[in-house]
């Protein structure tokens, strides 16, 4: 009897072939699934269907192909990280310079502080020294320069026009130029107050140089207001009786300007009382009294 073809011992080569084929694709797939699948376009992962594979001979057999999804990544697993190839001395080199720019700049911090202290001790020394020149200066010129006074003669005489004689005096150690001023005489009586500061007539005073320890006499005509001008003050009965009892007195008083040997500009303002005048406040001619403070430049 004839044998099946499923019995022919022709086949079972063939058979065997697939097998070992089979096999072999099996064997293959689990040997590339130990590494790293390359990525491709972007990270995308090739699949098994890309890469070229046995085919079997026999076309009905197919074997499942096993995916190949690579392993995923542990916490401390970085696949896209690159080795730093970076020699040691070039990493050490850069340190060093990095330490050496901020030991420049910290030593330029202090460099910087320590020039700005300096020069404030400096500028704090020089401004004490000029002080203290100025001080001495100071001292100095007030000791030299002109100091004028006046004061009037309390003589009167008793008869014709009024006229009171003032003393001008230098007592500095320099001398006193362009003295120029007004003196003004006013009779009051007992209880009035006078305005010392209102426009009246007062006698004009010019001396170009004064110089110290000098004693100048200067006479000032008393003056009064009249629809006629300005006519000299006579000495009346009511006057002189009044500045013998007390009832009424006369006001020396004026304001002087002058220039010092150093350029600088003063001046005095004086009042000065002749009778019984009355001193309790308002003490005008008390309060007219003044100097100036200025100081050369």
């Amino acid at each position: 009897m004839p044998s099946s073809p499923s019995q022919n011992p022709d086949e079972q080569p063939g058979l065997l072939k697939i097998l070992a084929s089979v096999f072999s694709g099996v064997l293959f797939g689990l040997f590339l699934s130990k590494f790293d699948t390359p990525t491709k376009n972007d990270g995308e992962p090739i699949h098994p269907k890309d890469n070229p594979r046995p085919e079997t001979t026999l076309g009905s057999l197919q074997v499942p192909a096993t995916p190949q999804v690579p392993p995923t990544p542990t916490q401390h697993y970085y696949p896209d990280r690159r080795k730093d190839s970076t020699p040691r001395w070039k990493k050490w080199t850069e340190i060093v310079a990095v330490c050496i720019a901020g030991g420049l700049l910290i030593a330029n911090a202090f460099v910087t502080v320590g020039t700005w202290k300096a020069a404030k001790a400096a500028r704090d020394a020089a401004r004490i020294a000029d002080a203290t020149l100025k001080a001495n200066s100071i001292s100095a010129w007030r000791d030299q320069r002109a100091w004028i006074v006046a004061s009037a003669n309390h003589t009167v005489q008793f008869e014709g026009p009024i006229a009171i004689e003032i003393f001008l005096d230098n007592l500095g150690k320099t001398e006193a130029k362009n003295l120029d001023g007004f003196v003004g005489i006013k009779i009051v009586k007992k209880g009035e107050v006078p305005d010392l500061a209102e426009k009246t007539w007062k006698a004009h005073i010019k001396i170009n140089v004064l110089v110290p320890r000098f004693h100048k006499p200067v006479r000032i005509p008393a003056m009064k207001e009249s629809p006629e001008g300005r006519p000299q003050q006579i000495l009346t009965s009511e006057i002189a009786n009044g500045l013998r009892d007390g009832s009424v007195s006369m006001l020396v008083y004026g304001t002087l300007n002058y220039i010092d040997a150093w350029k600088t500009l003063h001046w005095i303002k004086f009042c000065d009382s002749i009778g019984a005048y009355n001193q309790t406040p308002p003490n005008p001619c008390g309060d007219y009294n003044g100097t100036d403070e200025n100081e050369p430049k």
